[in-house]
């Protein structure tokens, strides 16, 4: 059974990601959320709001 076991390993060179904040949401969810984070009042849930919020500002495309 030990022979079928297989071992491999990969070298990351380097990581791509993309930075998504609810910019694919409605305006009224992102206010949702924004106020929901806030409401936390956990560092990070508020840091994570201060960031959706520059998405708020950002889109010219939606009304507040």
């Amino acid at each position: 059974m030990l022979g079928a076991i297989v071992v491999v390993e990969v070298p990351i060179d380097r990581l791509e990601g993309k930075l998504k904040a609810s910019q694919d949401e409605a305006m009224q969810d992102r206010h949702g959320t924004v106020t929901g984070l806030r409401d936390r009042s956990r560092e990070h849930d508020i840091a994570m709001a201060d960031l959706v919020m520059k998405t708020v500002r950002v889109d010219p495309s939606e009304e507040l």
